[in-house]
């Protein structure tokens, strides 16, 4: 019997958020799950940590890769679930409840939608965030939900998989590829996990910026001056999030 929900883990030289997400998902109430981990080689103990794991409802592979999506592509293809999200090492979910909320809320709907999301505690040190998830109608400014708040349908994903000539926004290509296929997506009004604040070096926030903008394009069909206009608004939120995060917080967070 297949699980219903497939967690995909990719780490790399990260033992100690593997342990944290590994313990995470084996804590959840929800019986009907498997976890699938991707290592890409680590050399930090990793190796020996997943070696000691001993369950049938874990998989694990270690092994070299060309990058973090081409990691998840691999833990696309072993996934067996009807839902599949990804909480990479170091996320963790909000509460050991969250895949029993998930399950229930997708079985009162009349059919399954092709992504179920929510919300997502973001730890920026000193202060924790609660990020809403926001409706599918602003997917043109960007993510609706972080990626580690997204359930994605498994039929859904069919013949979909990161695209691994983008190196940062390969996640919210594959969003927009499976909500122009099915639309009907469920946003969930609680918070699916936690997770610590990294932020993006100015460089990378400019090379995530341009693979969005080319989505926007080549996915949803957005004219130029539409797609100049949700950049501008986009590195303009980046700014204010920069320089004046406690306004930008109760801003953009404000219900």
């Amino acid at each position: 019997m297949y699980p219903f929900f497939s967690v995909v883990t990719v780490a790399f030289q990260n033992l100690s958020g593997l342990r944290r997400t590994f313990e995470s998902t084996k804590m959840q109430d929800f019986g009907s799950f498997e976890h699938i981990i991707i290592d890409g080689g680590s050399h930090d103990g990793t190796l020996e940590f997943l070696e000691s794991i001993d369950s049938p409802a874990v998989t694990v592979i270690s092994e070299k890769d060309n990058g973090i999506y081409d990691a998840m592509n691999k833990g696309l293809k072993l996934a067996r679930g009807s839902y599949v999200i990804f909480m990479n090492s170091g996320d963790v979910f909000h509460e050991e409840n969250v895949l029993r909320k998930v399950y229930d809320a997708v079985s009162n709907e009349r059919s399954y939608p092709a992504v179920v999301y929510g919300g997502a505690c973001e730890n920026h040190g000193a202060e924790l965030v609660v990020k809403p998830a926001r409706n599918l109608s602003k997917i043109s400014y960007g993510m609706v939900a972080h990626h580690q708040a997204m359930f994605f349908n498994a039929q859904s994903l069919e013949g979909e998989i990161y695209d691994t000539e983008y190196s940062i926004a390969a996640d919210y290509d594959l969003f927009c590829r499976v909500v122009r296929k099915d639309d009907h997506c469920l946003k969930l009004d609680f918070v699916i996990c936690d997770f610590e604040v990294a932020g993006l070096s100015g460089e990378k926030y400019i090379a995530g910026a341009v693979e969005a903008f080319s989505i926007k394009k080549r996915v949803l069909g957005l004219s130029f001056p539409a797609r100049m206009f949700f950049l501008v608004v986009s590195v303009s939120a980046n700014i204010a999030r920069r320089n004046f995060p406690r306004i930008y917080g109760w801003i953009r967070y404000a219900r």
